[in-house]
């Protein structure tokens, strides 16, 4: 067969074993794939793949997982862009909490940590947006309220509550996405945003409805 259509039988053959919960199995062919095949029309598909391998085991690998899946995020033309965005930016999301974490422990390093962790939840925030929007064009209302919500909780650990609160405010005037289950999700954050921007009426009418 040709390569393209031998990565096509590698890929089918990795989403099998991921499907059946055979997470080492579906890692190798993916990794097989890329090692083969790296220039296929498959290759994309094998890395947002491999990722969601990474991303499932127990302690997952964020660094590799980010290094995965971060061509087929910024492919415009792959069919799973959106799903592989929000993959990269959760992966940021959790090497920042992480760097939070350190700083806690290291004092002489806290500095260095929470900048770290900064610059992390900012790539977070970029690839929540960039995945919203898609998610969005696509008209999937949901996977795109829950988008601005979690632009909302980054943009709060980015110690910007007055952006938090507009996020979270997208949510809820709009007449599409406020009927989403992430409204509540929305009240919270803008309630906490305008408390911590000290508009104590708002946060008391958007924590109330909670």
């Amino acid at each position: 067969m040709p390569p393209d259509q031998q990565a096509e039988v590698v890929l089918a053959a990795g989403r099998k074993a991921y499907s059946e919960g055979n997470l080492a199995f579906a890692g190798e062919r993916f990794r097989e794939l890329l090692t083969k095949f790296p220039n296929t029309p498959s290759a994309n598909p094998a890395r947002y793949g491999l990722a969601l391998v990474i991303g499932a085991e127990a302690t997952p690998d964020y660094p590799k997982l980010i290094e995965a899946i971060t061509p087929a995020a910024n492919d415009g033309n792959f069919a799973d862009r959106g799903p592989a965005l929000a993959e990269l930016a959760a992966a940021h999301r959790a090497l920042g909490l992480n760097d939070l974490k350190l700083a806690s422990y290291a004092p002489a390093e806290a500095d260095a940590r929470k900048k770290a962790a900064a610059d992390r939840f900012t790539k977070a925030k970029d690839a929540t947006i960039a995945a919203r929007d898609w998610f969005a064009g696509k008209g999937d209302v949901e996977r795109a309220a829950r988008g601005w919500c979690d632009q909302a909780e980054l943009e709060l650990r980015l110690n910007r509550p007055k952006d938090a609160k507009a996020a979270a405010d997208a949510v809820l005037k709009s007449p599409d996405l406020s009927k989403t289950k992430a409204k509540p999700l929305a009240l919270y954050y803008h309630g906490l945003a305008s408390y911590l921007d000290r508009d104590y009426r708002a946060a008391g009418r958007s924590l109330n409805q909670l």
